[in-house]
């Protein structure tokens, strides 16, 4: 299968005790999957992973409604943690394991989701696009 022919699984889930967004990307040729802003209730979050293989931790910025659950669900995955250097929220070090910028690629089996600096919401913000026609 080409991997423009791809449809990419998105699955989404809200968490938190002020509802927010936390999403699972997964590859359908290859299974793996990225974790994006683990926010609460780390239970609903690895079921957004089933029948998937987790390779990442990926954050949006640092505002705690997104990264509540990141310690518990970085133990659970044993997975990298990936964001942008900051500034982060009150300028609280962030556990990252790999910094992302802006025009940066992370390839999540045969899908490439492409990073975008888009500080406003907070200093660290960054969004993430996939790359060809998966949707």
């Amino acid at each position: 299968m080409m991997a423009d022919d791809m449809k990419a699984e998105l699955r989404t889930a809200q968490v938190g005790p002020w509802p927010m967004n936390s999403y699972a990307l997964v590859c359908p040729n290859s299974r793996k999957s990225v974790l994006v802003d683990p926010g609460a209730d780390p239970q609903a979050l690895e079921q957004l992973l089933v029948d998937s293989s987790p390779i990442a931790i990926l954050l949006t910025h640092s505002h705690p409604d997104h990264i509540g659950a990141l310690d518990e669900m970085r133990r659970r995955l044993a997975v990298p943690v990936m964001a942008h250097a900051g500034p982060h929220y009150d300028d609280l070090p962030l556990p990252a394991d790999q910094w992302l910028a802006d025009g940066d690629v992370v390839p999540v089996g045969d899908l490439r989701l492409a990073v975008h600096y888009a500080p406003g919401h907070i200093g660290d913000q960054i969004c993430f696009a996939l790359e060809g026609d998966h949707r």
